[in-house]
């Protein structure tokens, strides 16, 4: 009989063992964000770090966040598997730890809902691990989260994911509804947003781009093309039409106004929602070097 008792009692403690560690591995909230994520795949569409922004590390993935508490972050040639959950009091349940305050991993404890990322490599990826504050639920298709930098709030992180659309946009059908501005300009590492602040674009159907600030207005051209040519922008040198002539639709921009120059390029097409386009210009020759814009829609 004792050896009956003794057999139960261990068979019940592993029970609520195994059933502790499962309870670990599923998200430990009832968050709506979670039905939210697990829903699609998401594009990475704005990601800063100490106040710098990183998009361009991720802006070829694609995230799926799997109920099983796995973050998937795939492109062409590779898949990255980290883990993900979403808390309720101020812990990660040991999925993620601040290195810098292991014994305060959350910069805003008066925000106790957290939504947890973690990256073991690589080195990039392990940058947006964190616990993260749920910012905004912006709609079903976008998130914003936030960590805060208790020493120095302009240091305080960002990160945005967009629901991928179902069916593909037509980049002509979303860009001209409407104002777009600038949210992000990044040519050959540096970061040009600012020569764009305070302007707003309107791309016709016709083809013509105004670009208003107040009482400033410039005008030039956009064209759509499928064969990496474009007899609307032309790059030096004139013979080479396409830094990546295996992606042949090409969103190109052409201004006369030097200061408008820099945006000029034939443009690959990244990511296309209602409210964000992305666009992409490759330098074969270093990758590093590729030069990214990020349009959003005005209110």
């Amino acid at each position: 009989m004792k050896k009956f008792r003794s057999l139960a009692v261990a068979i019940l403690l592993y029970s609520l063992f195994v059933s502790c560690s499962a309870d670990k591995a599923q998200p430990q909230s009832n968050h709506p964000i979670i039905d939210v994520v697990t829903q699609g795949t998401w594009k990475l569409t704005h990601y800063s770090d100490n106040g710098d922004v990183e998009t361009r590390n991720f802006i070829d993935y694609i995230f799926t966040f799997r109920t099983d508490n796995k973050l998937i972050a795939s492109n062409a040639s590779s898949e990255i598997i980290g883990n993900w959950n979403v808390t309720d009091d101020n812990g990660s349940g040991e999925l993620y730890t601040d290195i810098s305050s292991p014994n305060n991993t959350d910069d805003s404890p008066n925000n106790p809902v957290d939504f947890n990322i973690k990256f073991d490599a690589p080195l990039i990826f392990k940058g947006v691990g964190d616990d993260w504050d749920i910012e905004e639920i912006l709609s079903e298709n976008e998130i914003a989260l936030k960590d805060g930098n208790s020493d120095d709030a302009t240091r305080t992180d960002y990160v945005t994911f967009e629901k991928i659309p179902a069916t593909a946009l037509d980049l002509t059908s979303v860009i001209t509804q409407g104002s777009w501005n600038i949210f992000y300009y990044e040519d050959h590492r540096q970061d040009q947003t600012s020569n764009f602040t305070g302007y707003s674009f309107t791309f016709g159907t016709n083809g013509s781009i105004v670009a208003t600030n107040g009482a400033l207005s410039e005008s030039g051209n956009w064209l759509i093309t499928h064969n990496n040519e474009s007899n609307l922008y032309t790059p030096i040198p004139p013979t080479v039409n396409d830094d990546s002539p295996t992606n042949s639709t090409d969103c190109n921009i052409y201004f006369p106004n030097a200061l408008f120059n820099d945006i000029e390029d034939d443009w690959d097409i990244v990511f296309v929602s209602n409210n964000t386009i992305i666009l992409k210009d490759e330098v074969a020759l270093d990758p590093t070097l590729n030069d990214y814009i990020v349009f959003k829609k005005l209110p």
